[in-house]
């Protein structure tokens, strides 16, 4: 098995777990959480909107769906569908197509990781230091599209 089918369904699991820890964590803290939460948080990291607990649900709810939408295009989307930004002399090979499906298996993941903190500043109820996990996580998001990209349009040769 090739290492970016293995690198793929090792993010895909990551993902999964930590999908399910983001819909435990307000359950088993249900009794912790009080009446009112921060559901909406300012630029500065400040809440500007509090809502009832059950809205805390609506962060996981909000991370799957993004976690279907990039299973569905993993799973479904094939060779030609995907839009590459150099000319391929061969068509897409799996040289080309296998690396930007880990690309895209990693930025999943690190969407999932957004949604993750988002969710664990609200119940912690503070968000200090969020812009700096905010900009590590869009640098991290930045840099695995660099590698993605780099990766494929390395291995258009190949055929």
């Amino acid at each position: 098995m090739r290492a970016d089918v293995i690198a793929r369904r090792v993010l895909e699991g990551v993902s999964l777990l930590l999908l399910l820890a983001m819909f435990l964590a307000p359950v088993l803290l249900w009794s912790r959480l009080g009446q009112q939460v921060p559901v909406h948080f300012d630029a500065s990291g400040q809440p500007d909107r509090w809502g009832e607990p059950w809205e805390l649900l609506l962060i996981p709810a909000a991370a799957l769906l993004v976690w279907l939408m990039i299973e569905l295009i993993l799973h479904r989307a094939k060779p030609g569908h995907w839009n590459l930004p150099f000319v391929l002399p061969y068509g897409p090979t799996a040289h080309v197509v296998e690396p930007l499906k880990t690309m895209v298996a990693a930025l999943g993941l690190e969407s999932i990781l957004f949604f993750a903190a988002i969710e664990f500043m609200a119940i912690a109820s503070r968000m200090e230091g969020m812009g700096l996990v905010m900009g590590l996580l869009i640098a991290l998001l930045t840099l695995t599209m660099v590698w993605g990209l780099v990766r494929s349009w390395r291995g258009r040769w190949i055929h």
